[in-house]
């Protein structure tokens, strides 16, 4: 019982040994890093990024009923607004709403890697229709009641074609909701992005497959990074359980990229924050 009483105490002294300096590790953490900036949406960091420029020109893929849109005319006063959105099922509603405002232009089409025939799947909320059929194939991340009821035929066009016939040669905002479609707009503007012609580009992507077929987010920054597009910040999915399965898995979320050019003028190091001070 001597030695075991012995090894007990001996035992004892390294835990209090160990707590207490995990304690100041902690402590001595808190004091370098300071008070932690507040969290930030997608939508004010965007519209931040994309006030630096005189912004005149932005395109909302995936509008439906235009939420994003009033966001970004409202931002921008001197902005043309093009929102393009493929479901005929709430593209009447999206184009009253906006029947009377001339910055607004309303495009009934999807955009794809090129121009061919497509198929949209309608589900049963039309934040949820997609080019791409409901994942079959494995695990479900999404709720059950969320699925496909129909398909219907769409014209699909690139976004280089699309901004050849407006006339646009710089998107100063981009941004894209279409449920898995990202990765075929950013395969069909090749043009723009080669030549750095849109500035500040907002996608949602997903982290596990939610489509068949669908690309996830790795494929998106890849595809952009070839063109030396850097991802600004990435926010985690603002529906449901803040993006996340029941299981903890995180399942989809909202990136923005900005472009090399962009990245010079406006994110250099002479506009960081103070260094931190090393431990």
């Amino acid at each position: 019982m001597g030695h075991w009483g012995a090894y007990r105490d001996t035992a004892r002294d390294i835990a209090r040994k160990v707590w207490s300096g995990t304690r100041r590790f902690i402590a001595r953490d808190v004091r370098v890093q300071g008070p932690q900036r507040p969290a930030r949406d997608v939508w004010t960091t965007a519209v931040g990024l994309a006030a630096k420029l005189d912004c005149t020109t932005v395109i909302d893929v995936g509008a439906n009923c235009g939420d994003t849109i009033r966001k970004f005319r409202d931002a921008f006063p001197n902005a043309r607004i093009f929102g393009i959105e493929p479901d005929p099922a709430i593209f009447p509603a999206l184009a009253r709403r906006y029947s009377t405002d001339s910055r607004v232009s309303l495009h009934q089409l999807a955009l794809g890697e090129q121009a061919a025939p497509g198929v949209l799947h309608q589900g049963t909320s039309s934040t949820i229709s997609s080019l791409f059929p409901r994942n079959q194939s494995g695990h479900r991340y999404f709720r059950s009641d969320l699925v496909m009821v129909n398909q219907i035929p769409v014209a699909l066009q690139t976004l280089d074609r699309f901004c050849a016939d407006q006339g646009l040669g710089q998107i100063n905002l981009l941004k894209m909701d279409t449920q898995g479609g990202e990765f075929g707009i950013i395969q069909g503007a090749q043009n723009l992005l080669s030549r750095g012609a849109i500035d500040v580009i907002v996608t949602e992507f997903f982290f596990i497959p939610h489509y068949e077929g669908a690309p996830l987010l790795n494929q998106i920054w890849t595809g952009l990074l070839r063109h030396g597009y850097h991802i600004f910040d990435l926010f985690q999915g603002s529906y449901g359980a803040d993006g996340y399965g029941a299981d903890d898995q995180a399942r989809f979320g909202d990136a923005i990229f900005v472009s090399p050019g962009f990245r010079t003028r406006f994110l250099g190091s002479a506009t960081c924050s103070k260094p931190r001070p090393t431990r």
